[in-house]
């Protein structure tokens, strides 16, 4: 290979890895043939991590040992499979090593000890050398590259040129030298990171843990962990954890210490989706203060309050958390007032609501936020918010409901309380959701799954995803919504979160309902109505119900769709959600007795809807009833008022933008309007039909909706018949 292509080669590789045509193109030049078998180039490139200098030092070994041979005037490689490899890459780091003096070779084995990366600060403390001296001898390995410069963060830093020959390096090292180095690099970085210890509290635990200082070791691992922690690096922080327990546990004593790190760890396993595993460490945790005895009750109490939330909120099973919920207020109502009383009781109080016992709420939602004022408990004051304002909600009072929400973000934002800023988060956009002010919804969801995907939960970040998935439908981007239920749905099943395997299943039936593929749509909505009817999760359950009568209303089945509109009703009714009432089932059934011909029935539950959307100053549910107006109009022949009802309800829709935000809705409402005008059959009523009816029909067309773009391309027939 000429020194020219060498020099081209290594500059192209600008001293970084190469790509494997690249790995390939230099074994081309090196032996001056082009025939070179692919499985030896992808060997060369897997071992050498495509290093450049690696690579040609390689090939000049191979050589040597005869592993590539010259026959008939071109060169020969022996079988592949039998290359020894990391024997060869290491003769070629030692041969480099090798030619430094021992000034040299003895900095580099400090180095190798400081890390893959290293300031020149660290090894100038490390070694002790003079800085002056030490930036020569630095300039003399540079030039063996086994180590280069790079810029990491904005700092100047040193690096190996690759693991392996860090690797190297440590294990010209004998045992008992390699831990007195770690002691003395851990004891140096000590005072060189004094200033910005936290920065670096694994790397010390580390060193002292190799150097055979356990107890500083125990306590920069601890340390290192709660940092971790905070940042939601939970998978780096369960480590830390770990190696704190497996010293604990050497020690023998401070079990108390030792119950809480296993604690954690269930915590941790917890945020990262792993349930099974977070209850084991919890079940571990509390069989240890078992064994402490009474004066250990409120920790026991914390630990059956933990698993009592995660049964009921991951699992779905109610009658296992209850039975935790009960053993927990069997202890803390016999101790003096405290926090883990109060957050108990407002985790009760938070899964009657789910499971649609709301008159039992408020009872306990004011035990709570009475106890937490008077021990001034923030996290438990942000979850009595957040019952509180469910409360509202479900009698229709937005504003106070969206008041107590926005109240308790607050404070859980201030806090940095995670579990509570994403369930306010959640019920902040849904409330807006409900309301009918989709654009502050859809921005609330995305502030608040910036926040969850931020801090890395697991079991947080379906809920607001779930309310972004349900914003593109509505918003007419139905495949995006599909994808973002799919991901959802993949994540759910992944943690086991159930909830969400339920609810995600119902937004993929909504999905399909919408584009017209019926059978897709069925298969999702019983999947769920199965799981979420077995959860008691009312919320699901409702709407799966909801969703299914929609379906089989579009079939055209009402027999089966009244089924599922009364059972979805029943739900509501159940969990004194008036609002969901009022605002979903009523209207469903009311368009649902007007295809019947039942216009009694259906005039009652509209006057009702109606009502009920004014006095809660609901807009986009006064859109919905004057389009309920209209349609019962227009079944009763008063062209005149139904005109004057299909105009407000359009008036309204555009006021509140919903060619944007209410997509589907509205092309309903243009294809509902025309439909008036194409029954009435007066003078220019053919075009006026014509024209809503092809306004509709392009939304249709972009959400590519196929039962929808049939029954209008049907109707416009009509008029050209």
């Amino acid at each position: 290979m000429t020194e020219l292509n060498r020099e081209r080669l290594l500059q192209s590789a600008q001293l970084k890895r190469m790509s494997f045509n690249d790995v390939l193109e230099m074994l081309k030049q090196i032996l001056e043939q082009d025939d070179i078998p692919r499985e030896f180039c992808e060997l060369v490139y897997e071992k050498t991590r495509g290093n450049p200098f690696f690579v040609e030092e390689v090939i000049k070994s191979l050589r040597e040992e005869e592993v590539i041979f010259r026959e008939e005037n071109r060169w020969k490689i022996k079988e592949v499979s039998k290359i020894e490899f990391p024997k060869t890459v290491k003769r070629v780091i030692k041969a480099r090593i090798s030619r430094l003096d021992e000034e040299c070779q003895n900095v580099l084995t400090l180095a190798s000890f400081v890390g893959n990366d290293f300031t020149f600060e660290a090894l100038c403390g490390v070694t002790g050398i003079e800085e002056n001296k030490l930036l020569e001898i630095m300039e003399k390995i540079l030039k063996t590259e086994l180590i280069k410069e790079k810029i990491i963060r904005g700092e100047d830093v040193y690096c190996f040129a690759d693991v392996i020959v860090r690797d190297v390096v440590h294990e010209e090292v004998s045992h008992l030298r390699h831990k007195k180095l770690h002691s003395v690099v851990g004891c140096a970085l000590e005072k060189v990171y004094a200033k910005k210890i936290d920065e670096h509290l694994g790397e010390l635990a580390y060193h002292f843990l190799e150097g055979g200082d356990k107890e500083k070791a125990l306590d920069y691992f601890l340390k290192a962990g709660e940092k971790a922690q905070k940042v939601y690096a939970y998978n780096e922080a369960f480590s830390y954890l770990q190696h704190a327990l497996e010293l604990i546990e050497e020690k023998g004593d401070n079990l108390e210490e030792k119950i809480r790190i296993i604690e954690r760890l269930g915590d941790l396993k917890g945020w990262m989706g792993e349930f099974d595993a977070c209850i084991e460490y919890w079940n571990k945790s509390l069989a240890l203060w078992n064994q402490l005895g009474d004066k250990k009750n409120k920790n026991i109490a914390r630990l059956h309050a933990k698993m009592a939330y995660g049964f009921w909120f991951v699992v779905g099973d109610r009658d296992k958390a209850s039975e935790h919920h009960h053993m927990a207020l069997e202890i803390l109502e016999k101790e003096p007032e405290s926090v883990e009383l109060a957050s108990l009781y407002e985790d009760i109080a938070h899964m009657l609501w789910r499971t649609g016992e709301s008159a039992e709420v408020l009872p306990w939602t004011q035990k709570a936020f009475e106890l937490a004022k008077r021990l001034g408990d923030a996290k438990v004051l942000e979850g009595c918010y957040a019952n509180m304002g469910i409360l509202s909600l479900h009698s229709g009072e937005f504003e106070k409901a969206i008041e107590h929400f926005e109240q308790g973000l607050k404070i859980a934002l201030e806090n940095n309380d995670i579990d509570n800023v994403i369930r306010l988060y959640n019920n902040l956009s849904n409330a807006y959701g409900l309301k009918g002010e989709l654009q502050k919804m859809f921005e609330t969801a995305q502030k608040g799954s910036e926040y969850a995907t931020k801090v890395g939960t697991l079991y947080g970040l379906p809920w607001l995803d779930s309310m972004l998935a349900a914003s593109y439908a509505f918003m007419g981007e139905v495949q995006k919504a599909i994808s973002t239920y799919e991901e959802i749905l993949a994540l759910a099943k992944r943690i086991k979160h159930s909830v969400h395997i339920g609810g995600s299943m119902t937004g993929l039936g909504m999905c399909y309902l919408f584009l017209g593929e019926w059978d897709k749509c069925l298969q999702y909505l019983r999947e769920s109505l199965d799981i979420t009817k077995k959860l008691k999760e009312y919320q699901f359950f409702g709407e799966t119900t909801y969703w299914l009568g929609e379906l089989f209303m579009e079939m055209e089945d009402y027999m089966e769709a009244e089924k599922y509109f009364n059972e979805n009703n029943s739900i509501y009714e159940n969990a004194g959600d008036t609002d969901s009432q009022l605002t979903w089932t009523f209207p469903a059934l009311s368009r649902l007795y007007l295809k019947k011909g039942e216009t009694e029935k259906a005039k009652e539950l509209t006057e009702k809807t109606y009502e009920h959307a004014t006095k809660t100053k609901n807009r986009l549910a006064i859109s919905d009833a004057e389009m309920l107006k209209a349609m019962l109009y227009r079944e009763q022949k008063n062209w005149e008022l139904s005109i004057q009802h299909f105009e407000k309800s359009l008036q309204e829709y555009k006021s509140l933008n919903a060619q944007k935000w209410y997509v589907y809705q509205f092309a309903e409402l243009l294809y509902e309007y025309g439909i008036m005008y194409l029954n009435r059959n007066e003078e220019g009523d053919k075009e006026k039909a014509y024209s809503l009816l092809n306004q509709a029909l392009e939304i249709y067309q972009k959400m590519d909706a196929k039962k929808k773009i049939e029954k209008v391309i049907a109707k416009k027939k009509l008029l050209t018949a």
